[in-house]
């Protein structure tokens, strides 16, 4: 596509399963499903690739590992006002 990929954000929740989840991934009774949706964007802010997913929580592991860059607005951290 030719797109520089600059960043993911992904949404993911855990629900119960819709009937044709339970058949199409031949789930146990009351086994939850993840439901994960991960958009790739560009470096210029357009988003060009969407993943759409359903998998069995019970077989799958979800990992990730994340950089940090310090943001331009604001550097350090501080804990919440109260």
């Amino acid at each position: 596509m030719g797109y520089r990929l600059d960043r993911f954000v992904e949404e993911i929740r855990s629900r119960m399963p819709l009937r044709e989840e339970v058949r199409a991934l031949r789930l146990a009774p009351g086994v939850p499903v993840l439901h994960l949706v991960r958009t790739a964007y560009a470096a210029d802010g357009r988003a060009v690739e969407v993943w759409d997913g359903v998998m069995s929580s019970d077989v799958y592991v979800l990992s990730s590992e994340h950089g940090y860059r310090p943001s331009p607005l604001r550097s350090g951290m501080s804990p919440p006002r109260r």
